[in-house]
C-alpha cells in the first residue's frame, strides 16, 4: 500500500509510455507506476547506487525489471527519453538546480510531479525563468508533516508574490482547510527563525514572508 503522499504524486502523474522516477530510493513509486497501469516502462534513477539496487532488487521480485532502466545518475541526466517524471523528496533548492542543469529535457516532457521538501519558494519564484507553470497543486497531510505536491508543465507562469510565491498559486486560492493548516505551520516556522539573533538579509526574508502569511490568513 502507498502512503497518501506517493499515492497523491501517482495521481497526479499522466498515463503515458514512459515515466521517470528521479530519486528512486527502494523503488516503491517504481513499482506502482507498472503495477496501476501508469506506464510501460519506467526510467528508475538515483544518485545513490545502494539505493538504486534496493529498487533493482524490489523489480525483481515483482518479475518485472524487464519493463524498467535503472541509472545511477543526478537529476534528469539518465540516458532514455521519458514523457514524465516524478521528483519528489528532495528540497527544493536541488529540485531547482536539476530543473536548471536540464530544462531542455525538463521542457520536453509532457509534465514533471515535484514534492519539494524544504524551500518551496524559491522553486515558485524560479518558475518563469524555467518556462514552466503550475498545472494542478496540492497540500498533502500524513503522519503529522505537511507534503506539497506539484504537477509543472511547460508555459508561461506569471511572477508570483504574497501568499502565492510561498504555498503555491492554487492552494493559496483554494484556502482548503489543510492549505490553511499549511500555512499556519509555515508561519511558526518562520516565527522562530526570526527569533535568533543576528538580523541581516536572511531575517529580513523571513519578516517579509511571514507578514505576507499573516496577511493571508486574516483575509476574509
Amino acid at each position: 500500500m502507498l502512503s497518501k503522499r506517493l499515492q497523491t504524486a501517482l495521481d497526479l502523474l499522466p498515463v503515458c509510455r514512459c515515466i521517470a522516477d528521479v530519486g528512486c530510493d527502494h523503488g516503491l513509486l517504481t513499482l506502482a507506476l507498472l503495477t496501476r497501469g501508469k506506464c510501460e516502462h519506467v526510467v528508475a534513477s538515483d544518485i545513490s547506487a545502494p539505493s538504486l539496487e534496493k529498487a533493482k532488487i524490489r523489480l525483481a521480485q515483482a518479475n518485472l525489471a524487464g519493463r524498467a532502466s535503472f541509472f545511477c545518475c543526478d537529476g534528469l541526466s539518465f540516458a532514455e527519453p521519458a514523457q514524465a517524471a516524478a521528483v519528489l523528496g528532495m528540497g527544493g533548492r536541488t529540485i531547482l538546480e536539476i530543473l536548471r542543469a536540464q530544462n531542455e529535457t525538463a521542457l520536453s516532457m509532457q509534465c514533471l510531479v515535484v514534492q519539494p521538501a524544504s524551500h518551496r519558494e524559491a522553486l515558485y519564484h524560479a518558475l518563469p525563468e524555467l518556462g514552466l507553470c503550475v498545472e494542478e497543486e496540492c497540500i498533502v497531510r500524513e503522519n503529522g508533516r505537511f507534503f506539497p505536491l506539484i504537477r509543472l508543465v511547460q508555459g508561461r507562469q506569471a511572477p508570483l508574490s504574497g501568499a502565492a510565491a510561498e504555498i503555491g498559486p492554487l492552494n493559496s486560492a483554494r484556502r482548503d482547510p489543510v492549505t490553511l493548516s499549511y500555512t499556519k505551520w509555515l508561519c511558526g516556522v518562520l516565527q522562530r527563525a526570526l527569533m535568533h539573533k543576528g538580523g541581516g538579509e536572511n531575517q529580513q526574508k523571513a519578516a517579509a514572508r511571514l507578514q505576507a502569511l499573516t496577511a493571508y490568513l486574516e483575509e476574509e
